[in-house]
């Protein structure tokens, strides 16, 4: 390819695939076209027939090595505008635009040389990738994109992804039986953590790829959490990025207060709840709610076993762990022991993101290296409040949601994931813990979930 300030040339083709989905009617794409005017826009058109769907879009070339098609990449497919990456209505004559020179400088394809493949995904088959904006004044504040590479300005480098947008990761699991709870053989549970167990799921899922921020709160909630006293004045430098915390299960599901009711699931959330009104900030489109205790733990382990980490590695049974892919007491919270010097070495062995390292607090969410499927922050940095009251022995449960009708406690819920102020063996995957559903505790934050129609 040459080098020049757009595409310059494109060759009228373009392909259409229709999205799959489990059952009823599917939205069809026909009469895909596209062309490039003068000043390098390229506009592409298409018809969406029988129902609605979520639009994607992908730009590809010939492979002058094997003649094959093959994209440019997610990522070089930005600026894009009209009906795309959205839920679109069917009907005739819809319209994307592309501004190649914003997101593929330096690229021309010559004559006959690309196509464009327009996909429709069904309402129920949604992809990867789904972004919501907390802002309420957004003309899409619902979008869908088919992989990490395709955000626009990219996950950690668009600070708005963890501050006025909201990012989620599609979970594959529906009917996906797996192990959950700690091995006993590789592990030591602690009194509150469960043996291996088999769970089956029912579902696919979205859930947040970072917990949930200061300044996403402040967005959906309209106020700030005041910043604790044991952080240092360097923590004003990034505050808005880090997790939300003393923040109760009440106040997030139950209503405005810590002291609300118990709104018993599968009820919505309470009004005035954190959760309602992000439901209602999104027309009420998406059910989101706290993940549960099981659809944690299988994002979480990102399909690594019991006895792994998130990233594969194995668990170490200790207070410090070089293979835990998070923030917990010794790597950045605070040394264990008041300053154990011995534990030195183990620093800069974990992937971290200049200037938001400081000890003795949380770190700002998607400073250290995610999980195998993207998820920031599992391990570590901050509790995470889950949907489920606490109840000790889950193992016959098969993942169901625990309410204090089905056996929970009535006043505690659970929580997983452990915080900056916990060894490593307090943050392994396996491991649970619960605290009062009141709390305002300073190491308590939380992510979302929805099930967003996926089957």
């Amino acid at each position: 390819m040459k080098s020049a300030k757009a595409i310059r040339a494109i060759m009228p083709f373009a392909a259409a695939i229709a999205a799959s989905a489990a059952f009823g009617v599917m939205p069809e794409v026909e009469n895909v076209g596209f062309s490039q005017d003068a000043s390098h826009v390229v506009t592409i058109t298409y018809d969406l027939k029988n129902t609605s769907g979520v639009v994607t879009v992908d730009v590809q070339t010939n492979c002058a090595a094997t003649g094959e098609w093959v994209s440019i990449g997610d990522g070089n497919i930005g600026d894009l505008g009209g009906d795309v990456n959205c839920e679109v209505a069917a009907g005739t004559g819809r319209t994307i635009t592309w501004r190649p020179w914003k997101s593929w400088p330096g690229h021309s394809i010559p004559a006959n040389g690309s196509r464009v493949v327009v996909r429709a995904w069904a309402m129920n088959a949604t992809p990867d990738y789904l972004v919501v904006d907390l802002t309420g004044t957004a003309e899409k504040k619902i979008r869908y994109f088919t992989s990490e590479d395709a955000l626009p300005g990219g996950l950690l480098a668009n600070e708005e992804y963890r501050k006025s947008m909201m990012v989620l990761r599609k979970i594959p699991a529906r009917n996906v039986t797996w192990v959950m709870g700690a091995n006993a053989t590789i592990e030591t549970p602690t009194y509150s953590e469960s043996l291996s167990h088999s769970v089956t799921l029912t579902n696919d899922y979205y859930i947040g790829v970072f917990p949930v921020t200061q300044m996403q709160w402040q967005y959906v909630n309209g106020s700030v959490r005041s910043k604790p006293s044991y952080y240092t004045d360097g923590y004003v430098t990034d505050w808005m990025l880090r997790p939300v915390e003393q923040v109760s299960y009440n106040e997030i599901r139950n209503g405005d207060s810590r002291y609300s009711a118990d709104i018993v699931w599968p009820n919505p959330p309470g009004a005035g709840s954190f959760l309602y009104r992000m439901r209602s900030l999104l027309g009420n489109k998406l059910d989101f709610d706290l993940p549960s205790e099981a659809q944690w733990e299988f994002a979480a382990r990102a399909g690594c076993g019991t006895g792994y980490h998130s990233n594969g590695l194995t668990v170490g049974d200790q207070y410090v762990d070089a293979n835990l892919p998070g923030r917990y007491r010794v790597n950045g919270g605070r040394d264990y022991n008041g300053g154990d010097t011995s534990v030195a070495a183990n620093y800069g062995t974990y992937i971290r993101k200049a200037g938001t390292i400081i000890d003795g607090a949380t770190a700002a969410v998607g400073s250290y290296a995610p999980n195998n499927w993207g998820l920031y922050d599992t391990q570590g940095n901050i509790y995470e409040l889950c949907l489920d009251h606490w109840l000790q022995n889950i193992i016959s449960k098969n993942g169901a949601v625990i309410t204090a009708e089905n056996g929970g406690d009535a006043e505690n819920v659970a929580r997983r994931g452990g915080s900056w102020s916990k060894e490593a063996r307090l943050c392994r995957l396996g491991q649970r813990f619960y605290d009062v559903a009141t709390s305002l505790n300073y190491e308590n934050g939380f992510r979302v979930a929805c099930r967003g129609g996926l089957e």
